[in-house]
């Protein structure tokens, strides 16, 4: 099986420009050339990772406060409902050991964890993933962010039919209060699963017409990935969005094939999982249309579906840095050099846990610089 290659995350870095690359780079460039002991290397990585991985201005920066202040002044009447359209928010569970790999059921000492996903058809608006059960405000944010700030090449749009499975209307009664205001025609049905094999919930694998077999979604899946890397060198950052989350379609349907026949295949897990932070890489690169948030999702599913595999936390390091949350983009990469195999497969997340701590150490320091100061 040929596996998709990942999107070169070194295309995407910031530029470095200004007198502190500048004199990173000086100090790097010098140090090399002397002799040098553990901590000098340590030092000299940091420094080639913060010339590398810069952060972007604090006026760019996004935090999930300001996101959910955007979404609560949203005008949800001016949004365009597509007549006769339906959509399905599904909450699915999962379990996830120690380490965490998937396992299949609940068990003693395993950690369970949910997915959200929003499909309109077979297509994913949105998706994400969080350990245990997601809060009521998550659950909340989530359903506004597949209204407003979809997937692309998704636009902001409203059903005309919301199909919530997963959970009732007493779990999260903050989701059903918002749908509640919704602008007519719109309305909502919770649906049993028993019920969702109703002709109104396309997209589920009983769609599947005898011929569809697990290679052939795995081709189309490399011929929309061949796709997306070509959308993406021609800086058209929503084609190459879609072209992405069209193949991850593909291969969660060959997924759902291959755990209908009672096997599971960890190649095709990876595939998924290269798909997913290239996608989230995708959302971090720099310009127009950057979406921090969808990049550390993607992140998040990357090491739900395969955490052995680093780009999951390098992906939700980088997006959480430049969102500046530094002390949770330390845990992950710590969470990241906890996992077996991961340091061996990838000695640089080391380098990102190192630079993490150094800019946590700087922003200690100009805090308490500044109230020192504030005294005076």
């Amino acid at each position: 099986m040929v596996v998709p290659q990942y999107c070169p995350v070194d295309l995407l870095r910031d530029v470095p420009d200004g007198a502190l690359a500048s004199t990173l780079l000086t100090t790097t460039t010098t140090t090399l050339s002397t002799p040098t002991t553990i901590e000098q290397v340590k030092f000299e990585r940091v420094m080639k990772f913060l010339v590398e991985n810069q952060a972007i201005s604090e006026g760019k920066q996004v935090s999930n406060d300001v996101i959910r202040s955007e979404m609560s002044a949203t005008q949800f009447d001016t949004i365009p409902m597509t007549p006769n359209s339906s959509w399905v928010l599904e909450l699915m569970h999962d379990c996830q050991d120690a380490y965490p790999q998937g396992v299949d059921s609940p068990a003693s000492g395993y950690t369970p964890i949910s997915y959200l996903i929003c499909r309109a058809g077979v297509d994913h608006r949105l998706e994400t993933r969080s350990v245990g059960l997601p809060s009521s405000d998550a659950v909340l944010r989530f359903v506004e962010r597949s209204i407003t700030s979809p997937f692309p090449p998704h636009k902001p749009a409203l059903p005309q039919t919301l199909y919530i499975r997963g959970f009732g209307p007493h779990d999260y009664s903050a989701v059903s209060d918002f749908l509640t205001q919704l602008p007519p025609p719109f309305h909502f049905h919770f649906q049993s699963y028993s019920q969702s094999h109703d002709s109104t919930t396309s997209g589920s694998a009983d769609e599947f017409s005898d011929s569809t077999s697990t290679a052939s979604l795995l081709d189309l899946a490399e011929r929309l990935k061949d796709d997306a890397t070509a959308a993406f060198e021609r800086a058209d950052r929503p084609a190459a969005v879609a072209a992405y989350t069209g193949a991850i379609r593909c291969v969660q349907d060959a997924m759902e094939l291959a755990e209908d026949n009672g096997s599971d295949d960890d190649d095709v897990r990876r595939i998924l999982a290269i798909l997913y932070a290239s996608r989230g890489t995708v959302f971090l690169a720099p310009g127009e249309g950057q979406d921090l948030v969808h990049a550390r999702d993607d992140g998040e599913l990357v090491e739900a579906v395969d955490p052995g595999y680093a780009q999951g936390y390098h992906l939700q390091a980088r997006a959480l840095r430049l969102m500046g949350e530094i002390t949770a983009a330390r845990r992950t990469v710590e969470r990241g050099l906890r996992y077996p195999g991961v340091y061996i497969a990838d000695p640089t997340l080391e380098d990102a846990l190192l630079a993490l701590q150094y800019d946590e150490q700087r922003l200690a320091a100009e805090t308490s610089s500044s109230s020192g100061s504030s005294y005076h």
